[in-house]
């Protein structure tokens, strides 16, 4: 089953005793503000529930897959990387 962003509005909606226009600005607010701040170079933690962080993943050969024996170069590229809180990692142990 995949979750989606309505599916999570309604959650928090209900949960929370808001309208779903305020759930879903919510959601909107906290992603902008994560997304904000890890391309500026911060750290995000939720504590429980997770950390992003930014990462540069450097410059590197590659093979170009429509011409195999062709050789690329890969340019250096910013990411955010995601690495899970303890209170997660111990609902994810136990639900095994």
């Amino acid at each position: 089953m995949i979750l989606n962003k309505k599916w999570l509005v309604k959650q928090i909606a209900y949960s929370v005793g808001m309208s779903m226009d305020q759930a879903e600005r919510t959601i909107d607010f906290v992603a902008e503000i994560v997304m904000n701040e890890v391309a500026r170079d911060n750290s995000v933690r939720i504590t429980g529930f997770g950390t992003w962080e930014p990462f540069t993943r450097l410059a590197r050969g590659g093979v170009d897959p429509q011409h195999p024996e062709k050789r690329i170069e890969i340019p250096e590229v910013k990411i955010a990387k995601f690495r899970t809180g303890n209170t997660f990692k111990n609902i994810m142990r136990d639900a095994t």
